[in-house]
């Protein structure tokens, strides 16, 4: 008999075959030092080989095909089903490191927070790593204010708080993580653990990578529109410059898109609402960063493909 109870990893995938196996094997090997850890995996309609590579792999865990429907509805089934007290969830091109489950598991059990979310890798097409990343300390005034999106890949939370938000809204392919954290943190704190938990993977059809539609972009200014009209925060006084910064953030993803004029109005919007937010190093530093993102990218990416000596 187990004393510890359930913690439930959700693995939504689509057309992954070629990275999920390996998504899937890194969370095996953590099951097998917590064989407490259930791990589900939602089949979203896949047309390309991923049922059959599932098929083959050895390990506890279990498979549930379902029409396509989108990301955001994958999670909430496999989550709907899951029999955690905390659960998780991992992109089917992403990868959990060593250790990160049952380290995530013995901070949250003897904590107050609501979850918990580690450092991470960007990792290239061959699991290679192209950068580090340091997750920000959370605080519910910069992810609201300032749309900075805290939890990455390996996030941990409670089912009980889950259950007291309606799950990810199935309305938003771009921004349905940075939607949840803002309606989860009404009941508690998250917490960054100082693990490297996790690998992002970044390539050419990431949704991190690809362009994003002109609906996609829109939607940060959507999620904080939605955010203020729906709640009376003591954030109220904030609304204009998370607003500009929401602004922003749409026209960084229109920016990344080569879209000019909603990057520029975006940016018009952005100033009429917070002109100080021009003068700020960390937005100027957002703007730039939609037409720099791929370049970036692609050279730290050759750079992790070369030889070492």
């Amino acid at each position: 008999m187990n004393d510890y109870p359930y913690l439930s990893v959700v693995i939504p995938t689509y057309n992954s075959a070629d990275y999920i196996e390996e998504t899937l094997q890194s969370l095996l090997r953590e099951q097998e030092l917590c064989p407490w850890l259930e791990i589900i995996v939602i089949d979203d309609g896949s047309t390309d080989s991923t049922e059959e590579k599932l098929s083959q792999l050895p390990g506890k865990f279990t498979y549930i095909k379902q029409t396509n429907q989108g990301q955001s509805a994958a999670l909430n089934h496999g989550w709907k089903l899951s029999q955690g007290d905390w659960i998780s969830y991992l992109s089917s091109d992403d990868i959990i490191h060593p250790g990160w489950i049952q380290k995530a598991y013995d901070f949250l059990k003897n904590s107050n927070y609501i979850g918990c979310y580690p450092n991470y890798n960007l990792i290239d097409e061959n699991s290679r790593p192209i950068s580090f990343v340091e997750a920000p300390e959370f605080k519910r005034f910069d992810l609201i204010v300032h749309s900075l999106c805290q939890p990455g890949p390996g996030a941990v939370f409670k089912k009980d708080d889950f259950n007291k938000t309606s799950g990810w809204n199935t309305s938003l392919r771009q921004t349905p993580d940075f939607d949840f954290w803002i309606r989860l943190s009404e009941y508690g704190d998250l917490c960054k653990v100082n693990f490297n938990g996790a690998g992002f993977r970044v390539h050419q059809n990431s949704q991190s990578y690809a362009s994003p539609s002109s609906e996609k972009a829109e939607e940060p200014v959507q999620v904080i529109q939605n955010f203020f009209s729906t709640n009376s925060s003591s954030l109220k006084t904030f609304r204009p410059l998370a607003l500009s910064n929401a602004h922003l953030l749409s026209a960084r993803l229109h920016a990344r898109a080569l879209r000019p004029k909603q990057f520029l109005s975006h940016c018009l919007q952005a100033f009429i609402l917070s002109p100080s937010n021009f003068i700020k190093l960390k937005s100027l530093r957002l703007m730039a960063s939609g037409w720099a993102g791929r370049l970036h990218f692609q050279i730290k990416k050759l750079i992790a493909s070369r030889p070492k000596s």
